[in-house]
């Protein structure tokens, strides 16, 4: 094994903490997304329904981003 600059091993740490951060972002978009879509009881409160509607349109705005996101990363030049 050669030695790698001690640079080297920071930035692909960095960029597995990223990915790491990233796909927990995307996971908890996803779930977001999926408690908005549930059915909401009439007799639920009006907190529970507006959260309901709130986290599926924050859901739904997040899960497009990274849809979007990684669409331009495939698009992008590799050096």
């Amino acid at each position: 094994m050669k030695k790698r600059k001690i640079s080297t091993l920071l930035g692909h740490g960095l960029a597995h903490l990223q990915d790491v951060v990233d796909r927990t972002i995307a996971f908890g978009f996803k779930k977001m997304k999926h408690v908005g879509t549930k059915k909401v009881k009439e007799e639920s409160s009006k907190f529970r329904r507006y959260f309901r509607k709130t986290a599926g349109f924050l859901g739904e705005m997040g899960s497009s981003f990274y849809e979007k996101y990684e669409e331009i990363k495939e698009k992008r030049p590799k050096k």
